[in-house]
């Protein structure tokens, strides 16, 4: 019984060893190819390096000129860029090639980061020509067909019309930026001019909707969050708001649709 005992004792000995020497092989053939990889890679980019080298480029493809003449502003240091699991979705939301928004889905998260093309002059937005009135005329903006009250305005509501330089009266509108945002405070007929007081901003928030509140807009960084509206609000008009989740008031300058501007 002792002999069989040493035996098998022998036999398991033996067997722990092989496996042992081939665990240990396998674990150091794995090394050099991590080594390897460290290697060919370099060291690995921080998410705000990473995100900067993905704006220059998108910004470069964007403006058709080469990745060298594009530089992205440095971000503010108390932004902490956020890792994302999916590819960062990248846009131009205003008319200016300046200003770049970085989402990320998953999580959610998205930032404003500023872009400079110090070598090439960008296009400036083209810029509608308004008809030169005569002396004896003034060219003035009218309702186009009958608009009842509560119509928000846009170019193809309003059309130029020639009256005597003395009839419109002085608010009388001639440039189509003064309808921008805003909403008829009282029903128009067909060939009537647009005058001033005829006129009030738009509603774009309302009570107890999800809003998006922006900061830092002119600062170099752009931070945005949802919050809930406390009260409605029209184009330029200030509100108060309340984070859901703290409960903290804040207010903010209407700037768009469900779109506010923290003071």
């Amino acid at each position: 019984m002792n002999h069989f005992k040493q035996i098998l004792c022998r036999l398991l000995g033996s067997c722990l060893l092989a496996l042992c020497s081939s665990v240990g092989a396998a674990s150091g053939a794995g090394e050099p190819m991590r080594q390897a990889a460290v290697a060919s890679s370099g060291t690995e980019p921080s998410n705000a390096q990473a995100l900067q080298a993905q704006v220059e480029q998108w910004a470069a493809r964007k403006a058709a000129v080469d990745l060298s003449a594009v530089k992205m502003l440095a971000l503010d240091p108390r932004i902490q860029v956020k890792d994302c699991s999916g590819p960062l979705e990248l846009d131009t939301p205003f008319s200016s090639l300046e200003t770049v928004r970085v989402r990320c889905q998953a999580p959610v998260w998205q930032l404003y980061v500023r872009v400079t093309y110090p070598d090439r002059a960008l296009p400036e937005p083209q810029q509608v020509e308004v008809p030169k009135p005569s002396e004896a005329t003034r060219r003035v903006l009218a309702a186009s067909a009958s608009l009842p009250r509560g119509t928000a305005l846009t170019p193809d509501l309003v059309r130029w019309v020639e009256m005597d330089a003395a009839l419109p009266g002085p608010q009388a509108l001639e440039r189509l930026v003064d309808i921008e945002h805003m909403e008829l405070a009282r029903p128009l007929r067909a060939g009537t001019p647009i005058r001033s007081h005829d006129l009030r901003p738009i509603l774009m928030v309302k009570r107890g909707q999800s809003v998006l509140m922006e900061i830092g807009q002119g600062q170099g960084f752009r931070i945005s969050a949802r919050l809930e509206a406390l009260q409605d609000g029209r184009m330029g008009e200030q509100i108060r708001l309340k984070n859901a989740e703290s409960g903290r008031q804040l207010s903010g300058v209407v700037a768009g649709k469900d779109l506010v501007r923290g003071l």
